[in-house]
């Protein structure tokens, strides 16, 4: 019997994106994610704000507030992420906080926000504020384009997926671990050596950047 060899490529290359997908999964581990912006740095250096006049505006409530709690997420499976903040799942990291307490226009386009969202190379953290929104908006308007395709946000930071997706990877491996480690100084963050003793109660992992803290843990 005749089978097409279009027939035996497509069969063998929906057996390797399965293999592919099933192997993936089988590797990945379930990690915790919690980023702290430095707020006094990030809002002096990217001209938000000069005083300390916002910290009187934080509610004292137990609500999720940005500026308090900062953002968290949970990525149970690469295509299923658990917002810990706001309680719902999305596909994607993706995750964009207004920050009220800075923003004079709180209603409109121009406000202060942050915002973490998966990129090549891996999370990419940033800002986006009224200045940005406000040159984003000329271009458009003198290129005739449309708004809203991100190019308001500014980065300022990535997490390397090398750090956070591969906890099974042969870190003891010293090739490994330097490249691993090289990646991430590359992208300006330092890893806080864990406690031996209080690792094995809370295992997470601390990074440092100028702007941003980052704790991690596998669940």
């Amino acid at each position: 019997m005749y089978i097409p060899l279009w027939l035996i490529v497509l069969t063998v290359l929906t057996f390797f994106v399965f293999y592919r997908q099933t192997h993936k999964e089988a590797e990945f581990s379930p990690i915790r994610i919690s980023i702290e912006p430095k707020w006094d740095e990030l809002f002096k250096d990217y001209k938000i704000t000069n005083d300390d006049s916002w910290k009187n505006k934080i509610p004292d409530s137990k609500d999720y507030n940005v500026i308090k709690n900062g953002i968290n997420f949970t990525i149970l499976k690469p295509e299923l992420i658990y917002d810990d903040d706001r309680h719902h799942f999305k596909t994607t990291v993706d995750f964009r906080r207004r920050i009220d307490e800075v923003s004079s226009d709180k209603d409109g386009a121009f406000f202060v926000g942050i915002y973490v969202r998966h990129r090549v190379e891996g999370y990419e953290i940033g800002i986006r504020t009224p200045d940005s929104y406000a040159k984003n908006y000329k271009e458009r308007m003198e290129y005739k384009g449309f708004l809203g395709d991100d190019s308001d946000l500014i980065k300022i930071a990535t997490i390397p997926y090398s750090e956070l997706l591969f906890p099974l990877y042969d870190r003891q491996s010293n090739n490994k671990k330097a490249e691993i480690d090289q990646n991430l100084q590359k992208f300006g963050w330092t890893r806080e050596a864990p406690d031996a003793e209080l690792n094995l109660v809370a295992p997470e992992v601390c990074l440092e950047h100028k702007y941003f803290v980052v704790e991690y843990d596998y669940v």
